[in-house]
């Protein structure tokens, strides 16, 4: 009984350790230059939007096919301010992709493009407190999609109030900019 114990204690201790996997240097050049972009962009979105960055990530076993960065925003806005941040921040975050050569061949495709880009903002009151129920608490730009979410009052769980493509989101932001040009005209 002592030997069984001692072997299966033996093999729970060596058998569940991973072997130190070595990282080839191509893996480790790719994983640095994703680091520096996300980190260069986390940058420059917290200074022009008030961002705050508290996360990263992305899916690049093989290839980079998507690259995330996380956010609190502490400020309750409503949805077409959010269209209009998630929006300009996706742009960015493909542009500073697109424009550093270093990168293109760890991509799965060239040029990156909204559906590789995923942001998430988690929205907040001025103090970082959470927002009351039934205001908008975390938008997302994901595999090409908008989605604005809210505490239901009802369930206190988060539901999604409005989806849409990235695209639709472009096509109402350049209505609601022409529509201000317009009105600033009469």
């Amino acid at each position: 009984m002592k030997l069984l114990f001692t072997c299966v204690v033996a093999i729970f201790f060596f058998g569940c350790s991973s072997p130190t996997q070595k990282i080839s240097p191509e893996n480790k050049q790719k994983q640095i230059l994703a680091d520096q972009i996300r980190k260069k962009v986390s940058k420059e979105l917290a200074e022009r939007y008030g961002l705050v960055p508290f996360g990263s990530g992305g899916q690049m076993m093989h290839q980079i096919e998507m690259l995330m960065l996380a956010f609190t925003y502490n400020e309750p806005i409503d949805q077409n301010e959010a269209r209009k941040l998630l929006v300009e921040s996706v742009n960015y975050f493909a542009s500073a992709i697109n424009t550093d050569e270093r990168i293109h061949s760890y991509l799965a495709n060239f040029p990156f493009e909204p559906k590789n880009i995923q942001v998430e903002i988690s929205l907040r009151d001025g103090q970082g407190r959470n927002l009351p129920e039934g205001h908008l608490t975390l938008i997302t730009a994901s595999k090409g999609s908008l989605e604005y979410d809210i505490r239901d009052p009802e369930t206190h769980k988060l539901v999604t109030a409005h989806r849409e493509t990235f695209e639709e989101a472009k096509q109402l932001l350049q209505k609601t900019s022409s529509d201000r040009k317009t009105a600033t005209f009469r």
